[in-house]
């Protein structure tokens, strides 16, 4: 499977599974699915992995070129351990790619399709940030990716 074929799409969606936040400054979190928090956490993961060089500026791309277009999310408290409870997000959010560069579109579209297998956001390894993605082949048609 080829990640970083070159592809168009502009409306990219996510469905968060489990409780996705991100980490901020000290132990501070961020229940909101914003694209450049998103999208700079699976860069992350996927150069963690090995994965196919990205751009360098793809993170500046993402916060110029990629919204929230649409959003049906819900807080959910978890509980991990002792420690104060934790708040993530869960539900579908539709993200429009408002620039059709590439590589940077063929390379968000690999690292979605790469969150499938990776999670994203924090706290991970205890099930959280799990997603499953959709596409939007052409406009009105959506399809499964996982």
């Amino acid at each position: 499977c080829d990640l970083m074929r070159e592809r168009s799409h502009r409306s990219i969606r996510l469905r968060f599974v489990t409780p996705t936040m991100f980490k901020r400054t000290g132990d501070m979190q961020l229940p909101l699915p914003l694209p450049d928090y998103v999208f700079d956490n699976l860069a992350k993961r996927w150069q963690s992995f090995g994965g196919d060089d990205l751009p360098t500026d793809l993170v500046d791309f993402t916060r110029l070129n990629v919204s929230v277009e649409r959003h049906r999310i819900s807080t959910q408290q978890v509980q991990l351990s002792r420690s104060r409870p934790m708040v993530g997000f869960v539900g579908d959010v539709t993200f429009r790619l408002h620039s059709s560069r590439q590589p940077y579109v063929s390379a968000l579209h690999a690292l979605v399709d790469f969150a499938a297998f990776s999670s994203v956001g924090a706290k991970t390894t205890f099930g959280l940030g799990q997603v499953e993605t959709t596409r939007f082949e052409k406009e009105g048609n959506v399809s499964n990716a996982n």
